[in-house]
């Protein structure tokens, strides 16, 4: 970039500790003049993700699965390895008390709520089902409040139900009580429901989930950032000076979490993840080896639900690094 040269660009991100440093202005990304909205109407994620896909935004924090899925289909997305909201996922399966689930293999045949079917976290889950318990889709009678990026689920025969939207009301308090209705079995979700009657699948997940990834090196990314093609076709230089600027506000992450008021999303991380992580750092927005291997894991979990036809490479979806 010259020296005097500059882009504007608006992004949509999530208030988080990670992200607050660029949030305030703590940091400020060279050559750009940032504006970050975290203000959206709910179901704030899904707006937030909706538009950057319909680029209303320059970019910003998007769930991983959207993204892939909309760069196959040729959107004009640059992904750059930043991952604001990353978690182990066994702990994200809910089961009503009498339904009679213990174990993984119980789900078969029981009605299991979710919010989005293709959504990044109900990928892992199914990939984990699938991986470390053979349950397949076909086992379980899934029940989603949207069909997004399912038609290749429903093509190989998984059941898959529509739920009445819930209009206003909060999606994931609206499956629990479709659980304690009785009109679930179980649900899958980003947020814990757990409460009398709803309990998780695995009480010991935090045992499971280090077990898991001491053998298997993989810690699961939910969502990504990514830059609109619009403004790097201008302004090449905007992607790695944004990346840059976001592992600099990374960085500052232990100063604005403790202020404390987290959102569950990165308490998990803060409290639970990082003893089951070690020594590795949870906010280290690198291209390394743990987040290939994670990435690849993830891109096979998309081909064989359908939710894409053939595997991209990691490179293209991330070529700044």
């Amino acid at each position: 970039m010259s020296v005097n040269q500059r882009a504007s660009m608006t992004i949509g991100v999530a208030y988080r500790p990670s992200l607050r440093g660029l949030i305030d202005g703590t940091v400020k990304p060279e050559g750009i003049d940032l504006t970050c909205v975290t203000d959206f109407p709910e179901p704030s994620t899904i707006v937030r993700h909706d538009r950057i896909l319909e680029g209303k935004l320059d970019g910003g924090e998007l769930s991983m699965s959207f993204y892939i899925e909309a760069k196959t289909r040729g959107a004009p997305l640059i992904g750059i390895p930043v991952y604001p909201n990353r978690s182990f996922r066994h702990r994200s399966i809910y089961c009503r008390d009498s339904a009679g689930i213990k174990k993984p293999s119980d789900l078969k045949g029981k009605r299991v709520g979710l919010h989005v079917y293709a959504a990044s976290t109900m990928i892992w889950v199914r990939g984990i089902l699938r991986d470390e318990f053979g349950i397949h889709p076909q086992d379980i009678q899934w029940h989603t409040l949207s069909t997004q990026g399912a038609e290749g689920a429903i093509q190989a025969g998984v059941s898959i139900t529509l739920i009445p939207s819930p209009g206003a009301a909060d999606f994931n308090e609206y499956i629990a009580q479709m659980v304690l209705r009785g009109e679930l079995d179980a649900a899958v979700g980003p947020v814990n429901i757990t409460r009398p009657g709803i309990s998780r699948l695995f009480s010991n997940f935090a045992e499971v989930e280090t077990e898991y990834y001491r053998r298997t090196s993989i810690y699961p990314i939910i969502h990504t950032a990514v830059v609109n093609e619009r403004i790097a076709r201008d302004n090449p230089w905007v992607p790695r000076n944004l990346l840059e600027a976001l592992r600099k506000a990374a960085a500052l992450t232990p100063q604005y979490a403790a202020l404390g008021k987290l959102p569950q999303g990165d308490k998990e991380i803060w409290e639970q993840d990082r003893p089951i992580l070690g020594g590795d750092d949870p906010y280290a927005w690198v291209m390394g080896a743990k987040e290939r291997r994670a990435i690849e894991a993830f891109l096979d979990y998309l081909v064989l639900d359908g939710v894409i036809q053939t595997k991209p490479s990691v490179d293209s979806l991330f070529p700044i690094t």
